[in-house]
């Protein structure tokens, strides 16, 4: 089942980056730093088979999936527009 729901999300945010959509990005980030404030501020458990990385005293996990949905938002955010047409004008200069 997570792997159907890691499918469906990888799907959707590839989407989300082909319509790029500013307002979704920033609604999108504004989620995701929540969630991953309020997961890793509340969840004391000692290990999680979803959560890869650990924090230095071992009782926090940090939640891998909002962080990186956070990252890839924030991204988007920063590259304000399509980012495949600032890939292929400026960075590798592939024609679309």
């Amino acid at each position: 089942m997570k792997i159907l729901v890691g499918i469906i999300l990888g799907v959707s945010l590839f989407f989300l980056s082909v319509i790029s959509f500013t307002v979704v990005w920033y609604i999108l980030a504004v989620f995701a730093l929540m969630f991953f404030v309020y997961n890793f501020s509340f969840n004391r458990a000692h290990l999680h088979s979803e959560s890869l990385l650990q924090s230095e005293d071992s009782k926090r996990s940090v939640p891998v999936v909002s962080l990186v949905v956070l990252i890839v938002s924030v991204v988007f955010i920063l590259f304000q527009g399509n980012i495949y047409q600032s890939l292929s004008s400026g960075l590798f200069q592939i024609p679309f």
